[in-house]
């Protein structure tokens, strides 16, 4: 990902592999895809929220809301340009809350480099005690 514009800095971003972006404090994030190749959600447990994006498509993150992109195919190198909605964007780690977004297991074991027994467990934990 790189932003060249005026205000705003660059920023690299390897989709090759799988990205699980941090929650960020600006008003939209967008990115476009000149790959076809990319996906982009901010939770698949709602499919309006979720898009398998074609050449030139483009999406809008909201403010304040966990995401992800990654590419699905792993023998194309995937391309995304995305753009900040402030010029002075910021970032917030990802609470533990990202466990219970309903982002698929196998993208969270690769966004954490672990596998998905471990993924399971951390839900496990952090899952409400009713």
């Amino acid at each position: 990902m790189v932003l060249s514009a005026s205000g705003n800095r660059p920023v690299d971003l390897d989709i090759d592999a799988w990205c699980l972006k941090r929650t960020l404090q600006q008003r939209l994030v967008g990115i476009s895809s000149p790959s076809p190749t990319c996906e982009a959600s901010f939770d698949r447990a709602y499919p309006t929220n979720f898009k398998a994006l074609q050449l030139g498509d483009m999406f809008v993150f909201p403010k304040g809301l966990v995401h992800y992109q990654s590419n699905v195919n792993a023998k194309n190198p995937a391309t995304a340009i995305s753009a900040f909605g402030s010029a002075n964007a910021g970032t917030v780690s990802v609470p533990s809350t990202v466990f219970a977004t309903g982002i698929d297991d196998n993208i969270l074991a690769k966004a954490f480099k672990t596998d998905i027994g471990t993924i399971q467990k951390i839900k496990a934990g952090l899952a409400v005690k009713g």
